[in-house]
């Protein structure tokens, strides 16, 4: 299961003097999102839209662990 978590969108709503914030959660998906806060995702369709959004973290994905992480180093 993937974590997935909305980063808001405070940059789109900021005014001239800098002040200004985005919602506080979206609703995506049927889903919905606290702005900061992980959420158990487990539809592979969303996650992988979720990944290529810049809106959006996704952490948790089950894989292949990176090189480094197989033998503790950074030498594989």
């Amino acid at each position: 299961m993937a974590k997935v978590t909305w980063l808001g969108e405070d940059e789109l709503h900021k005014r001239e003097d800098g002040s200004g914030a985005g919602p506080s959660h979206v609703v995506w998906n049927g889903q919905k999102f606290p702005k900061d806060v992980p959420v158990d995702v487990t539809n592979p369709i969303a996650i992988a839209k979720a990944k290529g959004n810049k809106f959006f973290k996704v952490e948790g994905l089950p894989g292949r662990p990176r090189k480094e992480d197989v033998n503790g180093d950074d030498n594989g």
